[in-house]
């Protein structure tokens, strides 16, 4: 995202959020919540998926 997004990534307020609180599967849903989503295509799908594999 952060290649995609650079500074911007900083917008995505709630998704900073679940990542602080280390809610991966919150994060996911914000990702997946997002317009960089629909705009990223199969690469999203698959940091979607990595992030709801995260293991605390």
């Amino acid at each position: 995202m952060v290649f995609n997004l650079g500074g911007k990534l900083r917008q995505f307020v709630k998704l900073g959020e679940a990542l602080d609180a280390r809610d991966w599967h919150k994060a996911a849903d914000e990702m997946v919540n997002s317009k960089w989503y629909g705009q990223v295509g199969k690469r999203a799908e698959r940091l979607v998926a990595r992030m709801r594999n995260v293991k605390n």
